[in-house]
């Protein structure tokens, strides 16, 4: 009965997430719950840290709809995303994301890479943990 309950509970969460945008990152040692500021300072450079000491890893598509609802979410554009990681990395704060093609590339980076986090659109794949859907809710 329980496995069924599971079975039931991930379902649901994979079907709410499905053509919803959502924050995914590499499942061992993941926080169970993040804000959406938090996962903007992220996104930015501000926070580089994992709560366990990881560095946070973060990988961005460099084009498509992944792209563009990432840059609504942090309220930047492609051009002031790059120019802010590019003084942080110039500055000695900061280190580049990992910029890929698109959501397919940032679900396999972020599935083969401790520390890292993501943002796609659609329902995740297997391999990673869904940290914060764009609408704020976190899936139990």
């Amino acid at each position: 009965m329980a496995i069924l309950l599971r079975v039931l509970l991930v379902s649901a969460l994979l079907a709410a997430s499905d053509g919803a945008d959502v924050i995914i990152m590499h499942p061992p040692g993941c926080p169970t719950a993040a804000t959406g500021s938090e996962i903007r300072a992220m996104f930015i450079g501000r926070r580089t840290v994992w709560p366990d000491g990881r560095s946070v890893m973060v990988v961005a598509a460099i084009a498509g709809p992944g792209h563009d609802r990432l840059m609504g979410f942090l309220g930047k554009s492609s051009q002031q995303f790059l120019n802010g990681w590019k003084k942080l990395m110039f500055t000695g704060n900061g280190t580049m994301p990992r910029l890929v093609a698109g959501d397919q590339e940032v679900a396999a980076y972020v599935a083969q890479t401790p520390g890292a986090i993501g943002f796609i659109t659609g329902a995740p794949p297997a391999g990673v943990v869904v940290l914060l859907t764009l609408d704020g809710t976190t899936p139990e």
